[in-house]
């Protein structure tokens, strides 16, 4: 008895469905006269324990790409279930679904081509769909799985002699034709004695097996086929991508990472070299990342490292902390190059801290640091008034234990954000029309994750915070208008691996870019899309 019990559960695809779709038409150039796909690794698919047999077969038509595309048993049974179709499916739904939907490995997303109609009684077109790819058909399984039974289950069953059957209930693939002595040499099996092997068959995947059905006995079983063309379409998938390594990393400029987006189609990345100089390197659409540049003037005499902000489009702004405490800027303007290095009016030396930067909007720009008496303090940038006199934010963060994280949520309206001594991240907010508010404790806080806050905005009315946690991976949490704080989530991969804290910029309203610099001194990226 086979140790594996095969379950069915095709339900027939309405006659509407076959007579609306198009049906495939036959390659000038005409079919090879044998053909098989015989994947490196099959599987049941959960066909042992659900009648999942129509969302096996699209995983079998998956790992007849080549190279393979192996879906584990556990996504077909996930995929069946959201669809609701884990005990039944009628095929021409699954086939539709599968179009936008289909299985999603990591960051990739595996769907079906469009799909055609297979004239199954026509050997001709037949076969050459087969060559084309994996033909998915609807049948009676009654006799087949008697076949499948004469092996134990096992690859290298024939299937002759049957008779006709109009119970369509299973749903199998068609991955080879040829003769029925060339399809078992390609098997490695013997034809069985009393079985013509000069006769046409057909290669069939059922069951975690592949077998062979004599031209006859397909015919008698088959009600609907179908051609996938192509069989898989591999899209990325909306998630987190693979790290990436970015051109040449940082080992030989000494310094993680800084970043800033300067357009929707630019994106900048700063490092401070051994030599105390700035260092850039920037990625554009039609170019990929550039070598890195210096940038003028560096900041060898400014002694710190950049902080760095995107004013508008076409004006980019680097701060450093200069070693007598003062807070210089220089900036990048389209016509101009890089600007002399500036002291911006004041300094910071009374506020002991080194300047954390938000823009506020494209006319405004904001500076922030803690002082000494562990108050936030702010300055800003009006084009019409130049820098303000440093302001005491409310409230300060003196009880909350930890310099300021800022991020910018949308034009008119500025958050803040410290991790307090208990851990816990706390945030206040400008309102135009309100002033500062009071702290507030983000829910479920940081407490767990080992990390002060790291904080972006996503697009207008999202606004995204990351933290690294003790185990070196990266958590994220969000806020939507409509419904608070999400849980903290696991990015995946995490960062532990590379050695640091999580960079973070937003790129573009629909595009988040995630940098940590390695433990190879090597900056490394993902993002989601």
């Amino acid at each position: 008895m086979p140790l594996e019990t095969p379950k069915r559960g095709a339900i027939p695809s309405p006659r509407s469905a076959l007579a609306g779709a198009p049906p495939f038409h036959v390659a000038l150039a005409g079919a090879p006269p044998n053909f098989i796909t015989v994947p490196p690794r099959i599987s049941m698919w959960g066909n042992d324990q659900y009648g999942d047999c129509v969302t096996a077969e699209e995983a079998f038509a998956k790992s007849c790409n080549n190279p393979e595309i192996f879906i584990p048993d556990s996504d077909v049974v996930s995929w069946a279930t959201r669809h609701g179709v884990l005990n039944g499916a009628v095929i021409s739904n699954v086939l539709q679904w599968m179009q936008n939907d289909g299985f999603q490995e990591g960051s990739l997303t595996y769907d079906d081509g469009p799909y055609f109609s297979v004239d199954w009684t026509n050997s001709g077109t037949l076969q050459n769909a087969i060559s084309t790819g994996p033909v998915k058909i609807g049948i009676a399984a009654d006799q087949l799985e008697t076949a499948w039974n004469s092996t134990g289950g096992r690859t290298g069953w024939f299937a002759v002699g049957f008779h006709a059957d109009s119970n369509e209930d299973h749903c199998v693939t068609l991955c080879g034709y040829g003769t029925i002595n060339w399809l078992a040499q390609q098997l490695h099996v013997q034809v069985p004695a009393g079985i013509n092997g000069t006769s046409t068959g057909y290669a069939l995947f059922t069951w975690n097996t592949i077998g062979i059905i004599d031209t006859s006995s397909l015919l008698a079983i088959t009600h609907e086929a179908w051609l996938r063309n192509p069989t898989t379409v591999t899209k990325q998938a909306s998630g987190w991508h693979p790290w990436f390594r970015v051109s040449g990393g940082a080992a030989a400029l000494g310094s993680p990472i800084t970043a800033v987006a300067r357009n929707p189609n630019h994106l900048d990345l700063f490092v401070t070299g051994t030599d105390g100089g700035i260092y850039s390197t920037w990625w554009d659409a039609n170019g990929g990342w550039a070598n890195w540049f210096r940038v003028s003037g560096g900041a060898a005499a400014l002694g710190s490292p950049i902080t760095a902000v995107a004013r508008n489009p076409n004006h980019l702004d680097l701060f450093v902390t200069g070693t007598d405490g003062r807070i210089y800027s220089t900036w990048w303007d389209a016509n101009g190059g890089w600007a002399n290095w500036f002291n911006v009016s004041g300094g910071r030396a009374a506020l002991g801290s080194r300047v954390e930067v938000v823009s506020r909007n494209p006319n405004h720009l904001d500076l922030f640091v803690t002082g000494t008496d562990g108050g936030i303090y702010s300055t800003w940038w009006d084009a019409n008034g130049g820098w303000a006199n440093w302001f005491r934010v409310s409230g300060g963060a003196a009880a909350l234990g930890s310099p300021i994280t800022a991020v910018a949520r949308n034009p008119n309206h500025l958050d803040l954000f410290v991790t307090g001594t208990d851990g816990r991240i706390y945030s206040t907010w400008w309102d135009a029309n309100g002033g500062w508010a009071n702290w507030f404790n983000i829910s479920g806080g940081a407490a767990a994750l080992g990390s002060p806050i790291t904080a972006v905005a996503r697009n207008p009315n999202h606004l995204d915070l990351f933290v690294t946690g003790t185990d070196g991976g990266i958590y994220s949490t969000w806020w939507d208008a409509n419904g608070g704080w999400a849980n903290w989530f696991n990015v995946s991969g995490g960062a532990a691996a590379l050695g640091s804290p999580i960079e973070v910029i937003a790129r573009y309203p629909d595009h988040l870019d995630l940098f940590v610099t390695g433990t190879d001194r090597g900056i490394y990226s993902t993002w989601w899309n």
